[in-house]
């Protein structure tokens, strides 16, 4: 079974908001009355109402001249198969690592191509090769919120795969991303977001009044648009 040279440990550090919580609580003197104060509160069935949803910055589904695809198209769906590498290297991560050092293209110099071509060509090779590069950031929470994400979600730890593992996770992903709305549906459920706020182009909201497979899309967040005075369409989800 191969493994990257420069693979992470497993032992790196998650930081989360509710693992703060979690700590602070169990760190607290107890209260008058609290019969034991070594059991700590479990915040992770709280629901969570997400501020602003990222749904375009998934690189399979691809961007448009002016800003992120899904941002103009309401039921904008990938444009090929997503795999990790298109969860993982999104806009977000790489202007964050190219900001910080990082070239993706100078890191597959050899094979002279640019790098989203050469992930494309060999996925496991490319994914090596970004090791360093997650190393520097892995405690950034760009990384950390796509792995604390897939570790929820698929039960993987993107810091510590083998090739096996990273081809059994990135096909797990593909099936799912296939159909993205139903599982945007279940992993909302799983993640416990009651609702999500989504900012889009006046053009979104032009185009979901069009279609009923745009308004699936529509349907699973409250969309408000940078280019009009008031909200589009309030859609709350059900759960």
């Amino acid at each position: 079974m191969s493994s990257c040279p420069d693979r992470m440990s497993s032992e790196a550090m998650t930081i989360s908001r509710r693992n703060l919580l979690l700590q602070l609580n169990a760190a607290a003197p107890p209260q008058r009355g609290q019969a034991d104060s070594s059991v700590p509160l479990d915040f992770s069935g709280l629901p969570n109402c997400c501020s602003h949803e990222h749904w375009g910055s998934v690189s399979s589904i691809g961007r448009l001249p002016g800003g992120h695809r899904a941002d103009f198209e309401c039921g904008a769906l990938p444009g090929e198969r997503t795999g990790l590498l298109d969860l993982v290297v999104d806009p977000y991560f790489r202007n964050w690592a190219t900001r910080g050092g990082a070239n993706f293209d100078e890191l597959v110099a050899d094979s002279g191509v640019k790098f989203d071509d050469y992930a494309k060509r060999s996925s496991w090779d490319a994914w090596c090769r970004i090791q360093p590069v997650l190393r520097r950031h892995q405690f950034a929470g760009v990384v950390q919120c796509v792995r604390r994400g897939v570790l929820k979600l698929y039960g993987s730890d993107l810091l510590s795969l083998d090739q096996r593992s990273f081809a059994s996770l990135s096909e797990a992903i593909g099936s799912r991303y296939a159909a993205i709305f139903g599982w945007y549906r279940s992993a909302m459920r799983q993640a416990h977001f009651s609702d999500l706020s989504y900012g889009t182009h006046f053009q979104y909201i032009e185009l979901r009044k069009t279609s009923p497979v745009m308004e699936r899309r529509g349907s699973l967040t409250l969309t408000y648009s940078a280019g009009a005075r008031e909200a589009s369409l309030p859609t709350r989800s059900a759960f």
